[in-house]
């Protein structure tokens, strides 16, 4: 399976938003859990509590209210306190129906029922007293009012045990929600540390596979583009773009090396051949002489005539022979520089590819910049999280402080319910702490992905470098090409020039051959010789200024190939 840059930065990205993601669901479970607690103290132990307080309050009030009427002298007096006893009793009927839907144990149901069944007894009683009060049966009624007021004394245990109840269960949410809270801050605590690091570790890591090999490749094309063909091959062993390219660089290399070889080669053929055609056109040139005075002396003598054509005719001949060995010269630098043209056109392809492949290496650069500044914008939504929580524990702050102010206005009886409300404002702090400290290290996590993000920038720039290297090269390659075309179009004219020197000589051949049997019509036929040669002599010196100039571009090729070192 191909391990391409993309798929590394893609699954790096995962990697980091499933940390985020594993975070952000642990925190919320905990907060969750702790609003649970929360709801559970201000929903149910604290009405209870206040329901308790109210009880009491309202059995303690019907007593006195009980105790007045026995004392009271007056029957208006009387009736106005046994209003307030219905009305109190009304109230008190009210709190018990409440409480009753409020009880979770069988504990606190058992000690319900015997409250409510002491509290029927001692409704009777109250009943007797006052029917015993408004008789004026004073001694029966104050005993049946001492008989209530034991039975109110049990009644006060029944709350009391009610109360401790309600404490004993505030008391062990508070503990549970305290050690959930200083666990969950630990794993947050473990879990935030553990992605720093492994955040820090795979990008750098990741940046390290990219940057060093791009480092690598760099080099190696700054050294091709100054002309050091000589360099080793660069071994990347990356599965990726990065190895790719690393490959290309070295085949573009290896081609271009053996394109500047062939040049430099056919170069010196193509000198080494236009110095034979300079050489082939000087001795043409004075052969031409020759048979031009040849000609002079032809009214002196057949014998003289014959004997000079016998001469003329064998240095026509090797020239002949030199005119078809610098032909095929030429058609081997013609074919050597349509080759070398071949490879050329082949390595600007390579370099173009070569630049295609490190622009989608920049793009994929880009996008996983995109993707870290995603990253930092879910860092920032576990801050409004955390901002949710904080306000949670506020919340929760405040009802503790309502809550602490009912127990103070309960007096004696609001003790349990003040120590519930203390718990529950230690609860909140404790709430808002944790919230503080997860802001604190969601802002590490940002700094980080800051960091990520400068370090992409600076692979990008390096890229860039890249890419600009390698399109250098490929301004150098196609000059190579357009000079190699040029000789190859100086070649093709050269070899036509060789072409009708060549039939020339073979013309030469024929009139001197001719020459040679009819020596009798050499007088006559003088002028059409001297013409020949005069052609001769034309060629000659049209094929010298094409072998200067062949040599003038095969000194130009020299030159420009030494700017490579192979």
């Amino acid at each position: 399976m191909k391990w391409t840059i993309g798929k590394k930065l893609f699954t790096t990205s995962v990697l980091i938003m499933l940390i985020m993601v594993t975070l952000s669901a642990f925190s919320l479970r905990n907060t969750y859990t702790l609003n649970n607690n929360t709801q559970q103290l201000s929903k149910t132990v604290l009405p209870k509590v206040s329901l308790i307080g109210d009880i009491n309050y309202y059995t303690e009030h019907v007593m006195t209210l009980t105790q007045n009427h026995l004392l009271s002298e007056d029957q208006a007096t009387k009736d106005g306190y046994e209003n307030k006893i219905t009305e109190t009793t009304a109230a008190l009927d009210d709190s018990f129906q409440k409480y009753g839907k409020l009880i979770e144990s069988d504990d606190e149901k058992n000690y319900y029922n015997q409250l409510k069944d002491r509290w029927t007894i001692f409704l009777n009683k109250k009943d007797k007293v006052i029917s015993e009060s408004n008789g004026n049966n004073k001694e029966e009624a104050n005993q049946t009012f001492r008989d209530g007021v034991l039975l109110f004394e049990k009644m006060q245990g029944d709350l009391d045990a009610l109360t401790k109840l309600n404490s004993q269960v505030s008391e062990k949410i508070t503990i549970e929600s305290d050690e959930q809270s200083k666990n969950a801050l630990n794993i947050n605590i473990y879990i935030v540390i553990g992605s720093i690091i492994f955040t820090i570790a795979i990008t750098y890591l990741l940046v390290r596979s990219i940057r060093r090999p791009l480092i690598l490749l760099s080099s190696q094309v700054k050294e091709v583009a100054d002309g050091n063909l000589g360099i080793d091959p660069i071994h990347i062993k990356n599965k990726d773009e990065i190895g790719e390219l690393a490959n290309h660089v070295n085949a573009m290399t290896e081609n271009l090396k053996g394109l500047i070889e062939n040049v430099m080669y056919n170069s010196q053929l193509v000198a080494a051949t236009s110095e034979e055609l300079s050489a082939s056109a000087e001795e043409t040139s004075r052969a031409s002489e020759q048979i031009t005075s040849s000609i002079i002396y032809i009214a002196d003598g057949a014998e003289k005539q014959e004997k000079s054509t016998h001469e003329a005719y064998s240095v026509v001949k090797e020239i002949s022979i030199g005119m078809e060995q610098a032909a095929s010269s030429i058609q081997t630098v013609a074919e050597n520089s349509q080759s070398t043209s071949e490879k050329a056109i082949y390595g600007n392809k390579v370099l173009d590819k070569t630049v295609n492949q490190m622009n989608m290496i920049h793009r994929t650069v880009n996008h996983t910049s995109e993707i870290v500044n995603s990253l930092g914008e879910k860092s920032d939504e576990i801050g409004k999280i955390v901002t949710i929580i904080t306000e949670i524990s506020e919340q929760t702050n405040l009802l503790a402080l309502n809550a602490a102010i009912e127990a103070a206005r309960a007096g004696e009886q609001g003790k349990g319910f003040a120590v519930v409300a203390d718990e529950v404002k230690k609860l909140a702090t404790q709430s808002r702490n944790a919230a503080g400290q997860i802001s604190q290290l969601v802002d590490i996590i940002q700094f980080e992905v800051n960091k990520v993000i400068v370090s992409m920038e600076e692979g990008s720039s390096e890229i860039k470098d890249g890419i600009n290297l390698v399109t250098e090269s490929g301004e150098n390659f196609k000059q190579i090409v357009k000079m190699i075309e040029e000789v190859s179009s100086q070649t093709e004219e050269v070899s036509a020039i060789f072409e009708e020197i060549n039939a020339s000589s073979q013309s030469i051949i024929q009139i001197v051959e001719m020459t040679s049997t009819i020596s009798v019509e050499a007088s006559s036929q003088s002028q059409s010789v001297a013409a020949a040669a005069e052609q001769q002599n034309a060629s000659m010196e049209e094929m010298a200024a094409s072998a200067d100039i062949l040599s003038k571009m095969a000194e130009e090729l020299q030159d420009t190939v030494k700017g490579f070192k192979i």
